[in-house]
């Protein structure tokens, strides 16, 4: 049915994607942190949080699209051409996800900037 060393294969991800990320993890998590600090509500614990609330799911699910593409696409669809479309798309969304959680987190700590997060409300709303 299924071949266990085509879907490892799946997981061999571009270099160029894997260092992507772990940059924009990396980068979300020290904005992060200086957003904590800059808000005096840095706790230590909450970066396990983070891992666990945005890190792996993202990661877990980059892997479950790469592999599901490379699983269906030959049996039902009779091309390989799904496999990196799901690959390349989860990476995306791993991607834009990261993104949106820098931008945020750069808008905390540089209030005029907001390009990629929530746009800071205004600082007197009834005037």
């Amino acid at each position: 049915m299924f071949d266990l060393a085509q879907i490892f294969a799946a997981l061999a991800f571009p270099k160029e994607q894997v260092v992507t990320i772990v940059a924009l993890i990396l980068l979300d998590l020290l904005l992060g942190v200086a957003s904590a600090i800059k808000r005096n509500a840095f706790v230590l614990s909450r970066i396990a949080g983070f891992y666990r609330t945005n890190v792996v799911p993202g990661l877990l699910g980059w892997a479950a699209l790469a592999i599901a593409g490379q699983w269906i696409s030959p049996g039902l669809l009779g091309t390989d051409a799904l496999g990196p479309i799901t690959a390349n798309g989860g990476w995306g969304l791993v991607a834009a996800a990261l993104l949106g959680s820098i931008g945020e987190n750069a808008a905390e700590i540089w209030p005029g900037l907001a390009l990629l997060g929530k746009p800071n409300p205004p600082a007197n709303p009834k005037a």
